[in-house]
């Protein structure tokens, strides 16, 4: 009976941190970002801020020694 009580008080504490979660994110959105840590990590994180921010007027494409350019090196008229 010990074990199923302790189930229950697991399931439980489960349960409330779960909706504090729910609750934390309704409140302050789901804008914060956790540092990329792997390169499929990094596109998903660039990919989310492209859909979401207006459309561009310049996309760049190629190697991945593109992300190192700064907008100082493109010149828009």
């Amino acid at each position: 009976m010990s074990a199923v009580r302790w189930l229950a008080k697991c399931s439980a504490a489960a349960a409330i941190v779960l909706i504090a979660c729910g609750f934390a994110t309704m409140r302050f959105g789901s804008g914060l970002q956790m540092p990329a840590t792997t390169t499929r990590d990094g596109t998903l994180i660039t990919l989310s801020r492209y859909l979401r921010e207006p459309m561009p007027d310049i996309v760049l494409v190629g190697i991945s020694i593109t992300f190192r350019l700064t907008e100082e090196y493109i010149i828009t008229r």
